[in-house]
C-alpha cells in the first residue's frame, strides 16, 4: 500500500484485531531515525480507518504496528506535482504582476552570468572604485607634470 504525503486520505484496514488497550502506532523502518506517532483511529464494524492528519512528512517505508505486532507495511511518497518543472517565462510573469497590481518587482535577466553575481550587482551596484583610483592617480600625475612644466 502506498500513500501520498500531504493528502489526508484514510488508510483502511480490514480485520484489524488488537486486544485490550493496544493502539496502532506508526513507526518508520529506516535505521537511525526514531519516528513514532499514534494516529487517529476509527473502527466501524471490521474496518479500521487510520487518519494521519499530515503527521508523516518524510517519504519512505513505515510499519503500522499494534501491540508490538506488525499489521501492515506502508509507503509514503511525495506528490508528483512537486516535481513538475513547468515555469512561467518573463513576459508571463510581467503580465501576472500587472494584473495583480504589483509594481515593486523586477525580473532579473541573467544573460550568461552567474545568478549570485547578478544579485550581488543589484544589491551593491557595479563596483567602479578601481577605475576611479586609477583615474585619480592619472590626474594626479598630469597635475604634477603641469606644475613642473609651467613653473
Amino acid at each position: 500500500m502506498f500513500y501520498i504525503i500531504g493528502k489526508d486520505d484514510a488508510i483502511e484496514l480490514d480485520n484489524l484485531n488488537y486486544k485490550g488497550d493496544a493502539v496502532a502506532g506508526l513507526k518508520i523502518i529506516r535505521t537511525g531515525e526514531n519516528f513514532e506517532i499514534i494516529p487517529d483511529q476509527k473502527t466501524i464494524g471490521s474496518v479500521t480507518n487510520i487518519i494521519l492528519h499530515d503527521q508523516v512528512r518524510k517519504a519512505g517505508n513505515y510499519l503500522l504496528t499494534a501491540a508490538k505486532d506488525t499489521v501492515a507495511g506502508l509507503s509514503f511518497n511525495y506528490d508528483r506535482k512537486e516535481s513538475d518543472l513547468n515555469y512561467f517565462n518573463a513576459d508571463e510573469l510581467k503580465t501576472m504582476f500587472d494584473k495583480a497590481g504589483l509594481h515593486n518587482f523586477d525580473i532579473i535577466a541573467a544573460k550568461n552570468k552567474d545568478m549570485t553575481t547578478m544579485i550581488k550587482e543589484l544589491s551593491e551596484g557595479v563596483r567602479l572604485w578601481k577605475f576611479f583610483v586609477i583615474l585619480a592617480l592619472v590626474f594626479l600625475g598630469i597635475e604634477v607634470l603641469l606644475l613642473r612644466m609651467f613653473k
